[in-house]
């Protein structure tokens, strides 16, 4: 005698294979996006000195290139160690550079893991030879114009869907 709690497996059919591929893709996406931590866009919190270190890093080559933009940077902190550094936009005289000068920051975020966001604007503006010595942030151009960059802290929502793009 059978018992009444007895059932008969269902048949799989391609219908359902579909349906459950299609729920395991939705929940493995779910979870990736998830794991994804909001990206820290105060960068200067964990890299103090990153304007004057950008700065020496690259005024001779604004200087000899006297290309103007911004550029979206990010990159992955690991207590000291830098990683993972990726660029949207800018100039593209000024890529390699940029990426070698990032990886060479003095930046501390003591011991976590985590992904920095920022803008990096390359500008030309007039200047003295006062302003020159005063900032100390900047190179002479030919032209007689300041090669300087500033760091702006960016918007979280862009941050984070830059963020996501690159994977």
């Amino acid at each position: 005698m059978h018992s009444a709690s007895h059932q008969v497996p269902r048949q799989a059919t391609p219908a359902r294979c579909i349906a459950l591929l299609i729920g395991l893709c939705a929940g493995v996406a779910l979870n990736a996006a998830q794991a994804e931590p909001t990206p820290e866009t105060k960068v200067k919190t964990a890299c103090p000195k990153i304007e004057a270190e950008l700065s020496e890093a690259l005024s001779l080559s604004q200087a000899r290139h006297r290309d103007e933009g911004t550029t979206l940077v990010s990159f992955r902190l690991h207590g000291t160690v830098i990683d993972e550094i990726r660029q949207r936009g800018g100039p593209a005289v000024y890529r390699g550079e940029l990426r070698r000068a990032v990886r060479r920051l003095s930046c501390n975020n003591g011991g976590l893991d985590k992904t920095y966001v920022m803008q990096v604007a390359f500008v030309e503006s007039p200047s003295s030879a006062a302003t020159t010595a005063q900032t100390g942030t900047g190179a002479q151009t030919s032209a007689g114009g300041l090669a300087t960059m500033r760091i702006t802290q960016v918007d979280e929502a862009l941050a984070q869907r830059f963020v996501v793009a690159r994977d």
